[in-house]
């Protein structure tokens, strides 16, 4: 009888040990993770001479706009990756010279997220590929995000406007504003590739900026990589054909081929935020499309 207790009560621990075992594994590997790409705006006339370099004669292309949300449903955690725009860089930079381009202009970041019924105050976590107007000027709408940056680079664009072309992507009012939130203790600075969730890992990429990062992110459907502007194109980062945006085209170059080596990468779950094809995946809302 004892024996057969004995058995009974190992059998069960066993179970419940494989089905809690199970519940972390899905748990580590992001299974409850929902992402979405939300477009902000678009160039409808954008030439691929400004994507390629060895692009002869140019194609004219739609050029999205856009960052991504994260909503883990297992917690009240809700992370972005890049924040998008406010009002003041939607009216001050998204407005181009370039009228050719013909823009589109879908509301700043705030707007987009109400789509989806989430407030700014809710986000938690926000992390940036890189520090470029398009992907941070709206750090200032997410009042208790903490942000995840790589140091290497808050270093450039600190000490990078030195370089008039460079000054023209980073901005002094981004750059100022996200120092503040240094001091004020809500930057988390990375140091090359580093797990930041469970599930959510940074792989540091330079050569569109020095510091540019992208987020590998697991969910059930598999691994989301979310490239930012580490490549512009498909055509960059698949045919290892060089970024017109560049600093260092080998240091691209050596990204293009990291990227596509992160675990379990799938080419079709790779995520080129200026890329059309990022606008093909199912639609969740107007100008929001589900990516998991």
């Amino acid at each position: 009888m004892r024996k057969r207790l004995r058995e009974t009560v190992w059998s069960v621990t066993i179970v419940m040990v494989m089905m809690f075992s199970l519940v972390i594994s899905a748990r580590a590997f992001g299974a409850d993770y929902k992402v979405y790409y939300l477009e902000y705006a678009q160039f409808n006339n954008f030439p691929t001479t400004l994507e390629t370099l060895e692009t002869v004669f140019p194609k004219f292309v739609a050029w999205p706009f856009g960052f991504v949300y994260i909503e883990d449903s297992s917690s009240n955690r809700k992370i972005l990756v890049d924040c998008g725009l406010d009002d003041y860089a939607i009216k001050t930079w998204l407005d181009p010279e370039v009228e050719f381009m013909k823009i589109e202009k879908f509301g700043n970041s705030v707007q987009l997220l109400a789509k989806l019924n989430v407030k700014p105050e809710q986000i938690t976590d926000i992390i940036l590929t890189h520090l470029h107007w398009d992907h941070a000027a709206g750090i200032d709408q997410f009042p208790n995000a903490t942000f995840y940056v790589q140091r290497e680079e808050l270093r450039f664009a600190v000490f990078s406007p030195e370089y008039k072309f460079l000054r023209t992507h980073y901005k002094k009012e981004v750059v100022t504003k996200f120092i503040g939130y240094e001091f004020d203790g809500r930057v988390k600075v990375l140091n090359g590739d580093e797990q930041i969730f469970d599930g959510i890992r940074a792989y540091l990429t330079p050569g569109h900026t020095l510091g540019s990062q992208v987020v590998a992110v697991q969910t059930k459907g598999g691994v989301i990589t979310l490239v930012g502007d580490a490549a512009h194109s498909y055509a960059n980062l698949m045919d290892e054909k060089p970024d017109v945006f560049v600093v260092d085209t080998v240091q691209m170059l050596q990204s293009y081929r990291k990227i596509k080596a992160i675990p379990g990468f799938d080419k079709n779950k790779a995520i080129v935020y200026h890329a059309i094809e990022t606008t093909k995946f199912p639609v969740a809302a107007d100008h929001i499309y589900r990516l998991d």
